[in-house]
């Protein structure tokens, strides 16, 4: 199931990082 993709990024891997570190830093700014 394929539902954020993103033309830039091919690697599915480099997609769930990326996605990961934008939670990350999603959730120290809703902490702040």
């Amino acid at each position: 199931m394929k539902k954020h993709e993103k033309p830039n990024e091919t690697t599915g891997e480099l997609d769930d990082e990326s996605t990961l570190r934008y939670l990350e830093r999603f959730l120290t700014a809703f902490e702040e």
